[in-house]
């Protein structure tokens, strides 16, 4: 997506396995999630957005999430 944060340098989609299995479920990236948010107010994890794109780690930008 043009513009997008990816784009901008300001998140990424971090990819977790566990024993050669591609982990996908919400519960599987909760813990570094919280983690990630209590680094900063603005870091943003997309396990809380509307739709939940759980392997997504960013920084608010410019009041862009």
């Amino acid at each position: 997506i043009k513009n997008s944060l990816h784009c901008e340098r300001l998140a990424v989609d971090l990819n977790l396995f566990k024993a050669d299995v591609y982990l996908t479920a919400k519960e599987d990236y909760q813990a570094a999630g919280d983690y990630w948010k209590t680094l900063d107010p603005d870091c943003c994890w997309g396990g809380d957005f509307a739709s939940p794109d759980s392997d997504h780690f960013s920084l608010t930008w410019q009041g862009v999430k």
